[in-house]
């Protein structure tokens, strides 16, 4: 009786320690103020990509779906003459990631925090860009996401990819939801 009390611990320690490390997502929704009369959106691609931010894992299906959060919130895919341009990166190495945080309620004035955050074991961050201003309004990220493999199942990309945009609630400009 012991033998197998003593079996069943060991083993229920060694599943626990066996558990996947949660994936982190987060969002820096500081700057969303800029983003008030935009309607379209386009995915551009980075003219000088990082040499790190190359990677296996599949893009056309992370550029679909953030085509498809996007139009759900309203916004219509323009080639030609888009308000928001969308960058995403993918990197599989670790990332020390610089940070703008809004400080809220110390003056009139904006004042602002600069910060680096290290991100592990692989970050896919997606940057949106207002094409009038020419500045990030939002940054969404997440990392941890190639923790144990080099390469994710399509669904899982998907997951992620949306998990960012769940940071992202603003909708096109006079956009009003369907009833499904």
């Amino acid at each position: 009786m012991k033998r197998i009390v003593v079996t069943t611990f060991i083993v229920g320690l060694l599943a626990t320690s066996c558990t996947r490390e949660t994936i982190l997502v987060k969002a820096n929704n500081d700057f969303h103020a800029i983003n008030t009369e935009n309607r379209s959106f386009t995915i551009v691609q980075e003219v000088s990509r990082p040499q790190e931010s190359i990677s296996s894992l599949n893009e056309t299906v992370i550029q679909e779906e953030i085509e498809k959060q996007m139009e759900i919130r309203g916004y219509t895919e323009s080639r030609e003459n888009a308000d928001v341009l969308i960058s995403y990166a993918i990197y599989d190495k670790n990332l020390n990631l610089q940070e703008v945080k809004k400080v809220y309620g110390i003056t009139q004035n904006d004042v602002f925090e600069v910060y680096r955050k290290n991100l592990k074991n692989g970050t896919l961050i997606i940057s949106m860009i207002d094409k009038s201003s020419n500045k990030v309004f939002w940054t969404g990220y997440a990392s941890k996401i190639m923790k144990f493999n080099k390469s994710l199942a399509n669904r899982d990309l998907k997951n992620i990819t949306r998990a960012i945009f769940d940071n992202y609630s603003v909708t096109a400009n006079s956009y009003l939801a369907k009833n499904n």
